[in-house]
């Protein structure tokens, strides 16, 4: 047994007290003999002995009530009650606020039932850290911060298990011998990626429960190009077996543009619409399901596409295969010579393939430079026989250079199909395939991994920023890469690269790079809005285009791209579908409750000291009530 209050226990001495005064009351009687009194000496005996059990008795009363008013105020408790009631208690709460916590329950919304729980629950003056998966509140309280917490938004950041440990660890006082206590409240769903961890402080785990867990969801959209139309497609799913149909709506703007249904099978169902080639769309594509909501709609933003001007200079070969790679509904191609090409035929164009010169002039290879400094994209080919110093100077742009040419027949065997410029462009690893060949070839100084290589591991083809290099010449005189399929992707990779042109929408999560086309107007500053929202990200103008930097962005719709709040364009922005299969970690053989309620009542039951000093008033008054008795009783 221990005392909360040991001090109060030196008030014991004050049991001296009744014990001296009880000592202070015994006298000594001298013995008398009379004649004739035995009968009164016999009721004398009888008297004294009866007065001094009546002593012996007050005295302990009394002692009992002194020791048990002294060890009530001392406060005893037990032991094993003051692991962590004594101790004070640092807690962090991590709140899931993904997507996924859309999930029905109870009439509302697992995010919305769990921040309801922590204001009613959570004691009103605990002091207490609140992160979610983009908010921090350190050292808050429910009474000073509860508009706050009830102002929480989703987020379509997910947190990972490991990370939520490492936040909370840095929230926590590490240097003083507080209980340090960490509270994950979540759905676990497996993009989470729970694993049982060892860390310094206690976890408690409240995995909350949706009442319904069959998500119906618009995956993806695109467009797909015919001859004289344009075909809009859509992508659904559901985790229902027994969803057969799903009724969906296109706007454009505020207004329905189409109404139709898509037919489910094995879980998954297109929707193809047909939509003329000049028709512009903007607004979502809606979908109605009663589990998650920020997949019930994807936003669109359709409208006709510049086309991407391609620049070709060459000497005496003329590459006309180009002419198959880019064609006149995507691109303008254009023919110069490269001995009388100007600056502004360089500038006003997106990509620049410069083919198999013989030498590069000087006024050339300043425009090229000037080009390559706004981030222009240039494909240089050399020739078999050009001047190689030149070439030099135009590569040292580069820290590249050419050695003299090797004439060794290879075949272009390896392609890095890992390499983000080959992101999208085949469906799968290819091994057997038909390989062109190179009769001759540069040896590239410093060696580079090259996109495509030989098979000595020499680069054929070399990425070094924006220039993209041939270590060979490709007409057909020294190669046969011109007629093979490997060209077609190749080149209409590099020439796509060179104008981010408009898609269809972009994700607000991914660093992506949008161009903007202005058509050579003056701008200022570009921004989007909708609404109310105003933002200004990154960018760089270009004359012919502006390009945004975007970096996660937190809400998705269509949003105007505006200077001074003139239209210029507009861009629709999504959240990705991660959080869309319902489908959560198994906790495991690891404890976790079910509420912030339970939570709460628990923490009070460890913190609670049973009250025995109760007990010992009771005993007090009880010696009291004792003397009480002994007085009235022995006269």
């Amino acid at each position: 047994m221990s005392f909360k209050h040991p001090e109060i226990l030196w008030w014991l001495f004050l049991l001296f007290i009744p014990i001296l005064i009880h000592l202070f009351q015994w006298r000594r009687f001298q013995h008398t003999t009379f004649t004739n009194v035995d009968l009164l000496q016999n009721i004398q005996s009888n008297s004294r002995k009866s007065s001094r059990l009546k002593k012996w008795l007050l005295l302990g009363s009394r002692l009992g009530i002194l020791g048990g008013m002294v060890l009530a105020f001392a406060q005893p408790y037990f032991e094993d009650q003051i692991k962590n009631a004594l101790k004070p208690t640092e807690l962090v709460v991590y709140l899931d606020n993904s997507f996924s916590m859309q999930a029905p329950a109870n009439q509302s919304t697992l995010f919305v039932q769990a921040v309801q729980e922590l204001v009613q629950h959570i004691d009103p003056k605990q002091n207490f850290s609140l992160f979610t998966n983009d908010e921090l509140y350190k050292n808050i309280r429910i009474e000073n911060n509860k508009n706050e917490i009830l102002n929480l938004k989703y987020s379509s950041i997910q947190l990972e298990y490991a990370e939520i440990l490492l936040k909370a660890q840095s929230l926590f006082n590490l240097k003083n011998n507080s209980r340090k206590l960490l509270v994950v409240i979540s759905d676990f769903q497996n993009r989470l990626k729970y694993q049982k961890k060892e860390s310094s402080f206690e976890v408690t785990h409240i995995q909350l429960q949706a009442s319904a867990k069959d998500n119906i969801a618009i995956d993806t959209a695109w467009i797909e190009k015919l001859e004289n139309k344009d075909v809009l497609e859509i992508q659904c799913s559901s985790q229902d077996l027994n969803t057969k149909n799903i009724n969906i709506a296109i706007y454009n703007g505020d207004k329905v543009h189409t109404k139709a249904t898509v037919s489910l099978k094995d879980k998954k169902g297109n929707l193809r619409v047909d939509l003329p080639r000049n028709i512009q769309i903007s607004g979502p594509i809606q979908i109605e399901d009663q589990a998650l909501s920020y997949d019930n709609q994807l936003y669109i933003h359709k409208a006709e596409s510049p086309k991407i001007k391609i620049l070709v200079l060459h000497e005496r070969t003329v590459p006309h295969f180009l002419k198959r790679i880019y064609t006149p509904d995507e691109f303008e191609l254009e023919f110069l010579n490269a001995n009388t090409v100007q600056l502004s035929n360089i500038t006003e164009t997106n990509c620049v393939v410069l083919f198999q010169p013989e030498t590069i002039s000087n006024s050339l290879l300043n425009h090229l430079q000037t080009f390559l400094q706004k981030q222009g994209k240039l494909i240089f080919v050399p020739s078999q026989t050009g001047n190689r110093n030149s070439y030099n100077q135009l590569l040292g742009q580069a820290n590249l250079r050419f050695d003299r040419l090797q004439m060794q027949t290879l075949e272009i065997t390896q392609i890095l199909f890992d390499h983000p410029f080959f992101n999208g462009v085949f469906e799968r690893n290819i091994d057997n395939f038909n390989f062109p060949k190179a009769h001759s070839y540069y040896p590239l100084n410093p060696v580079q991994q090259g996109l495509l290589q030989l098979q000595n591991n020499m680069p054929f083809l070399v990425q070094k920023e924006s220039m993209y290099v041939f270590c060979a010449p490709i007409d057909k005189d020294n190669s046969n890469f011109s007629n093979s399929s490997l060209i077609v992707p190749v080149f209409y990779k590099i020439g796509t690269d060179s104008f981010q042109a408009g898609k269809l929408y972009y994700s607000n999560t991914k660093t992506q790079e949008i161009d903007i086309p202005i058509d050579n107007r003056t701008v200022e500053v570009l921004q989007l809005q909708k609404d109310s929202l105003r933002f200004i990200p990154l960018q760089q103008n270009n004359k012919k285009y502006v390009r945004l930097q975007m970096n996660s962005f937190p809400q998705d719709g269509v949003f105007e791209v505006a200077d001074r709040d003139q239209e210029i364009d507009y861009i629709a922005l999504n959240h990705l579908r991660h959080e869309s299969n319902l489908i959560y970690n198994d906790l495991g053989e690891t404890p976790s409750l079910e509420s912030v309620k339970e939570f709460t009542e628990k923490l009070k039951s460890e913190n609670k000291i049973e009250s025995l000093w109760k007990w010992f008033v009771i005993f007090a008054l009880a010696f009291l009530l004792f003397e009480i008795l002994i007085i009235k009783l022995f006269k």
